[in-house]
């Protein structure tokens, strides 16, 4: 197709006339036609509206994407918490909760067994009736024996042991049971066509139980046999000690454990004590295993001695502050004298300090009045605490009791009367947060490693010093025996307890002390043994 450039200078040029000829209408179509620049005119105008329309709608569609993306991700995390969700429930219907059952021979354990199959294709208890003796599962029972073919799968509880409470096989199980029924029905209709199975006689079993008689000192297993493992925190006295030495766990072994505690190392842990403790039980209860094995109360005596250890030092410690409290007397109650007061209690060193002493004077000034010094460790404040641990052995009898001093138990109510003291050095009681204000290990035992910086800043005796526990026991240890005799009988009132008055409290009699060699500069001084 030729253009209007080139058509015009054909017509302009002299020299084209002998070649002219005219255009068909084809061309004049062509030529004269405007649709491609119109066209190409509306592409351009398009493509300039399309640059418009990006720039002004560019914030709405990124808020679009961003929006996609984020529902993009959202879905997934939902799925993969539906797929953990689903895992974890699956996981669950496979455990077996721990279920709770008596223990013990069931009743009419020594009479002879008669398995009668009933008419029925299913007894009571859900089995199918079978041509041999009838399975038997007694809820609770200890003993339940069966001459049957034994049982494809043992129901274990989450904890490995198995419950007494699921029946056999696995047809307790909701989402099976009626399959199960249904199988076992067809084999029983099956059976009974073949002849296999009658019902117009009995089998006697072929086991039978016996009691033993000829024994004079036989004691039923029933009477020992501990509750199915549970948790630690689950323990409990009244239900995981055996009936038949529940007595003698409450009355001899328990206040035998607290003389333990009272001159073994302060703030040990339990399983410090582990050997003491299994020799007691075994001179307590020689025919009770203490193993961790089958049939042991290792596990269960460690949890309740643990139960026991801690109660022990934590009424010692409550003693002193409520005494502190509610009890002790002052010339004056204000404020400004009891803060005098307890600042001068706590003055001097580990070795003397004031409010060791029951009664104790400064010397005067010009000499004329000398220091008095009377009933070393026999202030109310130590003597309550002391007064707990004579009240927790108090139901032994005489020729049961330790031979030792409670070193320990008087350490520890030293240590009580000093952090009750020191709670009240501003005048009015101090709260101090947990576990700062704890009395435990970790605030009053020797801590030599401890950083200083971890601590905030308490009054003196809130926190004790790094070797608090040593010093007192270098102290301790120095007693003579009419030092023990004086203090012993000094707290055997206290024992009574704030709210006791009827039970006499028994008065301990002095035995051998041992004294440290570590305790020679150590210098006791009570003017009652010297008047």
């Amino acid at each position: 197709m030729r253009s209007v450039a080139e058509s015009g200078g054909l017509l302009d040029d002299p020299s084209s006339e002998d070649q002219y000829r005219p255009l068909s209408a084809q061309e004049e179509d062509e030529l004269f036609d405007d649709s491609a620049e119109e066209e190409s005119d509306e592409q351009q105008g398009a493509a300039n509206q399309k640059k418009k329309h990006t720039l002004k709608e560019r914030g709405q569609l990124r808020s679009e994407v961003q929006a996609l993306r984020a529902r993009s991700q959202n879905e997934e995390h939902n799925k993969k918490k539906r797929k953990a969700h689903d895992d974890r429930t699956r996981r669950d219907k496979n455990i077996k909760k721990l279920k709770k059952s008596e223990t013990g021979l069931r009743d009419g354990w020594d009479q002879p067994v008669d398995d009668t199959d009933n008419t029925s294709a299913w007894d009571d208890s859900g089995w199918p009736a079978s041509s041999s003796h009838k399975r038997s599962f007694s809820r609770g029972s200890v003993m339940s024996i069966s001459s049957g073919p034994a049982p494809t799968s043992v129901p274990v509880s989450e904890d490995g042991v198995t419950s007494d409470n699921e029946p056999l096989g696995g047809i307790s199980d909701s989402d099976e049971k009626e399959e199960s029924r249904k199988g076992a029905n067809v084999k029983v209709c099956d059976a009974e066509e073949s002849g296999l199975i009658t019902h117009d006689h009995q089998h006697q079993s072929l086991a039978k139980v016996v009691p033993t008689t000829d024994v004079p000192d036989f004691v039923s297993p029933q009477r020992f046999i501990p509750r199915p493992i549970r948790r630690r925190q689950e323990i409990r006295t009244s239900k995981d000690i055996p009936a038949a030495i529940k007595d003698d766990f409450d009355n001899i072994f328990c206040p035998k454990l607290h003389e333990i505690f009272a001159v073994e190392t302060p703030w040990g842990s339990i399983y410090d004590y582990e050997t003491q403790i299994h020799n007691l039980w075994a001179q307590v209860f020689p025919k009770v295993a203490f193993g961790s094995g089958e049939g042991g109360m290792k596990r269960i005596v460690m949890k309740l001695a643990d139960d026991r250890l801690g109660a022990w030092r934590t009424r010692i410690g409550k003693a002193a502050l409520d005494y502190m409290s509610e009890d002790l007397e002052f010339p004056e109650d204000t404020p400004e004298y009891i803060s005098k007061w307890c600042k001068w209690a706590l003055s001097g060193t580990y070795k003397a300090r004031p409010f060791y002493w029951r009664e104790y004077v400064d010397a005067s000034p010009d000499g004329s009045q000398p220091r008095v010094r009377r009933g070393m460790f026999q202030h109310p404040l130590i003597l309550v605490g002391l007064g707990h641990h004579l009240n927790r052995v108090s139901d032994l009898p005489a020729n049961q009791r330790s031979k030792q001093h409670p070193q320990t138990a008087l350490i520890m109510a030293i240590q009580a009367a000093l952090r009750a003291i020191s709670r009240w050095t501003s005048g009015k009681f101090l709260e101090v947060p947990r576990p700062y204000g704890d009395f435990s290990g970790e605030n009053w035992n020797d801590l030599d490693g401890r950083n200083p910086k971890s601590f905030p800043q308490f009054p003196e005796g809130v926190i004790q010093g790094p070797t608090s526990v040593s010093d007192l026991t270098r102290v301790v240890k120095a007693l003579s025996d009419e030092n023990w005799r004086l203090i012993l009988q000094a707290a055997a009132p206290f024992a009574l307890g704030r709210k006791k008055k009827a039970k006499q409290a028994p008065i301990p009699t002095p035995h051998a002390s041992s004294k440290g060699p570590d305790s020679s500069d150590v210098e006791i001084v009570d003017d009652d043994l010297q008047a």
